[in-house]
């Protein structure tokens, strides 16, 4: 598949593997990709820049590695500076992305945790800068035991992933989908779950913690610099999933 790339990203750091799971499910789809990556966890910091000027972009630092068989910029930054560079820099050669993939995520990014997930700034940065956007997180409190989760199923929360990625393109206006994973889910069996806020709750995305309870991979879909969640739209996204998988 050719023209614009994919950018990929995380906030785990260039080693961990739900990144490298995360662009092998993407190249297996046959996605062009264009790939950034702190250079550690950078926990609490999802949305701070670290530089104002999109020309500063162009003269960041960074270094090179390779993961899972495609080149990728290593940045010292925060996961928000990382997205945006990733999106800077378009050429005839090189151009712009179409989409901005965070993950896979170790941990949930549920409920309150949004406003400081590195993986969701990320996605929240392209969303902000006009481009659809998916933060992809596996989850290992709510729907196993935390202290015995078993294997992570990284594999699995990429492949829902590049499952939404399609759906995604073809929006009338720039979207940013959270997804939450279980590590209880299988490769045969998964059930898809809108996780909108309760009503008149002003606490948070509290709904997509009980999907997880459920054993359910948590959808949300964002809309719009106010950050509303979208319960229709993600429903239908919920529902186009679970149809895929």
């Amino acid at each position: 598949m050719t023209g614009a790339p994919i950018a990929v990203t995380c906030d785990d750091g260039v080693d961990a593997p739900g990144f490298a799971a995360l662009i092998g499910a993407l190249r297996k789809g046959g996605w062009p990709l264009r790939a950034g990556a702190t250079t550690r966890s950078w926990p609490s910091n999802g949305t701070a820049t670290g530089f104002a000027a999109p020309e500063d972009l162009d003269h960041a630092r960074f270094d090179l590695a390779e993961v899972a068989g495609i080149r990728c910029r290593v940045h010292d930054a925060a996961p928000a500076f990382v997205a945006r560079c990733l999106l800077a820099g378009a050429s005839e050669d090189a151009p712009a992305p179409r989409l901005l993939i965070a993950g896979v995520n170790a941990g949930p990014n549920v409920g309150r945790d949004l406003i400081h997930s590195g993986t969701f700034g990320a996605a929240l940065t392209a969303m902000w800068l006009g481009l659809p956007a998916i933060a992809v997180s596996l989850d290992d409190v709510h729907s196993v035991d935390e202290r015995n989760p078993g294997p992570l199923r990284y594999d699995l929360a990429a492949r829902v992933a590049a499952l939404a990625l399609g759906s995604l393109l073809d929006a009338p206006a720039p979207h940013l989908v959270n997804l939450n994973i279980p590590n209880s889910i299988s490769s045969d069996r998964a059930r898809f779950h809108a996780a909108t806020p309760h009503p008149g709750d002003g606490s948070g995305l509290d709904g997509d913690i009980d999907a997880l309870r459920r054993g359910l991979v948590a959808v949300s879909v964002f809309r719009g610099r106010d950050l509303s969640c979208d319960g229709q739209e993600s429903r239908d996204l919920a529902a186009a999933l679970g149809r895929s998988w």
